[in-house]
């Protein structure tokens, strides 16, 4: 089965300026870990008057160093993102979201699948979606970043409050250790370890 990720109420740190993105903030970084218990605290992430969410990254999830790592098959299909707006502000729009995978060091990532002018209104409370196609990166497999963008039409900074409790669905299969078990010629039971992708 695919990983599905559970944003958590736990922070995280280090992460990377990833497209479509020019600039990242740090207004809200939360980590995700398949299996977890998902976040049940509210966070304020302070976003920029006049910002543009299709150029600035002001809210990222970012999975455990080594998960899923380069065993796992990081196949190319489809991630589909949710966060849970808890206090809601009408002058607010998702308008963007970026997905990459990132090296163990921080220091190189390779871009996995974006979107722009997505145009989801953050004015009501409740759960919000968005399904980005991504490929298959060919390196940087450590780590997954996920990075979305709100713009704002207000002239002052303003707020959005978001309940880290979703799940985060990917596309990505988890390597795991079979046995394969067959005879040789001469009528030996032998056994051998190959991975699969589940």
């Amino acid at each position: 089965m695919p990983i599905i990720y559970t944003e958590t109420d736990l922070g995280a740190s280090g992460i990377r300026t990833i497209s479509p993105y020019t600039v990242i903030t740090a207004q809200m970084i939360k980590r995700m870990e398949e299996g977890a218990t998902a976040g049940t605290t509210e966070a304020s992430p302070i976003i920029l008057e006049n910002n543009n969410g299709n150029g600035r990254g002001d809210i990222s999830f970012r999975s455990l160093d080594g998960d899923p790592g380069g065993s796992a098959d990081w196949a190319a299909g489809d991630w589909t993102v949710r966060i849970e707006i808890t206090t809601s502000n009408m002058v607010l729009t998702w308008d963007a979201i970026g997905i990459a995978a990132v090296n163990a060091a921080i220091t190189s990532h390779t871009n996995i699948g974006e979107a722009t002018s997505l145009g989801i209104s953050l004015s009501t409370t409740g759960v919000k979606s968005a399904t980005v196609s991504g490929s298959s990166p060919a390196s940087n497999k450590d780590h997954v970043q996920i990075t979305l963008g709100i713009s704002s039409t207000s002239a002052m900074n303003t707020t959005i409050g978001i309940t880290p409790s979703q799940n985060i669905d990917t596309p990505i299969l988890r390597s795991v250790a079979t046995s394969l078990i067959y005879d040789d010629r001469r009528s030996r039971r032998m056994v051998r370890t190959i991975p699969e992708y589940i």
